[in-house]
């Protein structure tokens, strides 16, 4: 069945953390309170599996209405890949950002790539393997010229994904914050009532067919 076959996909435990950076200003306008908007979120995504939960209450409002109680509204800044997401909550562009997990490798040489670039990075023999998640992974594989050499499931090894907040902001808003962290938990718990048309919305976000 399509919807379990997208639902396998979204296996393990996720860890979230609210880390901290001290920056001045944040991203929304109105009202402020020492530096930082009360009445805006600014929350950054990208196309990783890991936060198929995010995607979900994105889609189907859940969060948004939450927060409106609150008097807060949500901006949602789409990338595809983590460095930028660096460079957004560092210029207060952004107050939230989802970061996937980083591998720990030894004795190799690395190439510094973003994942648009690493299959014909690979393809072309500039290097002998790639490091990747999903969704990347899926799509790589059903390409057909590529194969999992080792995943973590293989070694123990489960993946660390964190929620990471601006220090001031989080200060600021501890609700706002605590709200993100009880829908994201709620959607995460509720994920088997998940409609077929959000998983084709998911699908489409991460690249994907609803049966990969």
């Amino acid at each position: 069945h399509e919807e379990k076959l997208m639902k396998k996909r979204f296996v393990g435990v996720f860890i979230i953390a609210i880390m901290t950076l001290s920056l001045l200003t944040g991203c929304g306008t109105g009202n402020v309170k020492d530096g930082e908007s009360t009445n805006t979120v600014c929350i950054a995504i990208q196309p990783s599996a890991a936060f198929i939960p995010m995607f979900i209450t994105r889609y189907e409002g859940d969060l948004e209405r939450e927060l409106k109680r609150q008097g807060v509204s949500v901006i949602w800044y789409d990338f595809q890949s983590g460095p930028p997401m660096n460079t957004s909550i560092a210029k207060t562009e952004t107050d939230i950002c989802l970061y996937g997990d980083v591998p720990t490798l030894d004795d190799i040489e690395l190439v510094s790539s973003t994942p648009a670039n690493m299959p014909e990075l690979l393809r072309s023999g500039q290097v002998d393997a790639i490091s990747l998640w999903e969704p990347s992974v899926t799509k790589l594989v059903d390409e057909g010229d590529c194969r999992i050499l080792a995943q973590g499931s293989d070694c123990g090894l489960a993946g660390t994904n964190t929620i990471i907040g601006r220090e001031s902001y989080c200060k600021v808003n501890p609700n706002v914050v605590g709200t993100i962290l009880k829908e994201y938990k709620k959607t995460a718990e509720n994920i088997d009532r998940t409609s077929q048309d959000t998983w084709e919305y998911v699908a489409q976000y991460l690249g994907l067919e609803v049966d990969q």
